[in-house]
């Protein structure tokens, strides 16, 4: 109280939650309304980190496994006329974030991973993964400005978040995970997708339910 919060911040609904897959020290989560929380002792504390950040809460944040300086993050629950949510970008570590590409999405309640770096894409002069992924929310109410069925779809970026461009069409609404040798993976409601071109091509190897995915090391588990 002393320093003027009023109750609530870092309890409201987490929607997020990494770690650095190399230290272990350093994580972050995300909430629907608080923004975003760092730790650097591996969760024994925690600091608001929202400089920079326009969105009112974040949906999925990721941390480059080739350099946990570079952060993505997905901010959400904003007033889309204000343009604040989409793609947010750190490159100190999540101390800041830049504004990168508007998405009109709210997705204050979406705690799906839907964001990917691809650890087999080092690009020496980024210092970090060049290829990363999103596959977007889809939540179908044009009242608010959401994606249209033109938009919809997984994005991809060829230059670790800074410019993003349309993937594949048909992969909305899904758990996004690259393995380490760059096979792209996305689990949605009706089955999971499966990419070793970098997304050129999917094929569904699953027809099932996925709602959680992940990999230890190269070993994919549903």
């Amino acid at each position: 109280l002393s320093l003027g919060y009023q109750g609530g911040e870092g309890a409201q609904w987490p929607l997020c939650l990494t770690g650095d897959n190399k230290k272990g020290n350093l994580m972050f989560y995300g909430t629907d309304v608080g923004g975003i929380f760092k730790s650097t002792d591996g969760g024994n504390t925690w600091k608001k980190k929202n400089k920079g950040l326009y969105a009112q809460g974040i949906c999925d944040i990721q941390i480059d496994p080739n350099n946990s300086k570079r952060v993505i993050s997905f901010g959400t629950n904003g007033p889309n006329i204000s343009y604040t949510t989409g793609i947010y970008l750190s490159e100190s570590e999540g101390e800041a974030w830049q504004f990168i590409k508007h998405l009109p999405i709210n997705g204050y309640r979406n705690t799906k991973e839907d964001l990917a770096f691809d650890p087999s894409s080092y690009d020496e002069s980024l210092n970090g993964s060049r290829r990363v992924y999103t596959s977007l929310l889809y939540e179908r109410d044009s009242s608010k400005g959401d994606l249209t069925e033109e938009t919809k779809g997984l994005y991809a970026s060829d230059d670790g978040g800074l410019s993003w461009y349309l993937l594949n069409n048909e992969l909305s609404d899904g758990i996004v995970k690259v393995s380490p040798k760059g096979y792209v993976y996305v689990g949605k409601l009706d089955g999971l997708y499966e990419s070793k071109d970098k997304g050129i091509t999917f094929n569904k190897i699953l027809d099932a339910k996925v709602t959680g995915l992940d990999f230890y090391q190269d070993d994919l588990y549903i």
